[in-house]
């Protein structure tokens, strides 16, 4: 198996009721440890949507 780990793709996707960061990492959406900071952040009110989706925009980006 081939394991590619960077640069990871970072989107807002929705998970049952909620919109969350998650990382596209070796053909599958998972939630790393940025991605579980930022979505405490998010749920707690201490970040909006909008930044977040700034910050993914400043990611460099992954091919897939």
């Amino acid at each position: 198996m081939k394991f590619k780990s960077f640069p990871r793709r970072y989107a807002l996707i929705q998970i049952k009721d909620e919109r969350k960061v998650a990382c596209w990492v070796n053909e599958e959406w998972i939630i790393d440890s940025t991605c579980k900071s930022i979505n405490e952040m998010l749920k707690e009110g201490l970040v909006g949507e909008d930044a977040v989706q700034g910050w993914i925009n400043l990611q460099p980006a992954a091919t897939h």
